[in-house]
């Protein structure tokens, strides 16, 4: 975040506190106040960038626009009114930069889902995922031959289903992964590894859908030996959200190196009919595996 622009309803409306402005003119954080929403639409409107910006308002005319225009946009209320933002603070007067920063995370997405000591996995975005599916259909096992053949409004559908069903079956993802060492330096040209996610599957032969993981490696990062570590670190993700829940796996039977990182990691197969579509494996436990 390198922006903090504050939108007040009105000129009565309580200004930031001193210790905040202080906290980011000593970080580099611009700082900028509006009185009403002509103000500050009109330079949304002249087009003054608003990348990196978290927006702080008691205006509900303000949280509306906010709202239309996708904006990271945190609300207070004072007065009895009501707001529409997202996330709403408790109380203007200890607000610190700190949360500021961490509710700006938390609205784009750069808040982790989950972070050990090797691996940060960021919640994955639609552009995102669209633009790996490109990658997905050169692997010749990760994709069905169906799923191979979609169009983008149809890879835009599976991206919200993998969403929307994450969600329900308290999931995990999609994310994308970053090795910690380069989040940690700051890289702003640090590229994720790869993808990761779990949701509910149903199979053949058993009762009730499962909780299925997924997860890829992308070509420029294979032969470091960094599958067996990210999967475990995702195992011990869904470990911390599900505690004793089992895990499964779905890969193809030819797939030996997915085959081989599952092996390692303890998961057994799970007998099934259609055992020569696909290879059906449950995790005995959770394991965690430094690269």
């Amino acid at each position: 975040m390198k922006n903090l622009w504050y939108i007040k309803r009105e000129d009565s409306s309580p200004a930031l506190p001193a210790s905040l402005c202080k906290e980011a003119a000593e970080s580099g954080v611009s700082v900028r106040t509006f009185t009403g929403c002509e103000p500050v639409s009109a330079c949304l409107s002249e087009g003054t960038t608003a990348e990196e910006t978290l927006f702080l308002t008691d205006s509900p005319n303000f949280a509306n626009i906010a709202s239309r225009k996708h904006l990271p946009t945190v609300g207070y209320e004072h007065g009895g009114v009501r707001l529409s933002c997202p996330e709403i603070i408790l109380s203007l007067r200890s607000l610190t930069l700190a949360e500021c920063v961490s509710l700006y995370d938390s609205l784009t997405g750069r808040a982790p889902l989950y972070a050990d000591d090797a691996f940060v996995f960021l919640p994955m975005d639609e552009e995102t995922f669209v633009r790996y599916y490109d990658q997905f259909r050169d692997e010749p096992y990760f994709l069905t031959e169906t799923d191979k053949q979609r169009g983008e409004s149809s890879i835009r559908l599976l991206w919200e289903n993998r969403r929307v069903l994450s969600a329900l079956s308290e999931g995990f993802g999609p994310a994308k992964v970053f090795m910690k060492s380069d989040i940690a330096a700051a890289d702003k040209t640090a590229e994720p590894i790869g993808y990761a996610a779990a949701f509910a599957e149903h199979f053949d032969g058993l009762e009730k859908p499962v909780l299925k993981i997924e997860y890829y490696i992308r070509p420029e990062f294979r032969g470091r030996h960094l599958a067996v570590p990210m999967v475990g670190s995702l195992l011990s993700a869904l470990n911390q959200m599900l505690p004793g829940k089992p895990v499964y796996a779905k890969v193809h039977p030819e797939n030996a190196p997915s085959l081989a990182v599952l092996d390692r990691l303890g998961f057994a197969d799970v007998p099934s009919e259609r055992a020569k579509e696909y290879r059906l494996k449950v995790a005995r436990q959770p394991v965690h595996c430094k690269p």
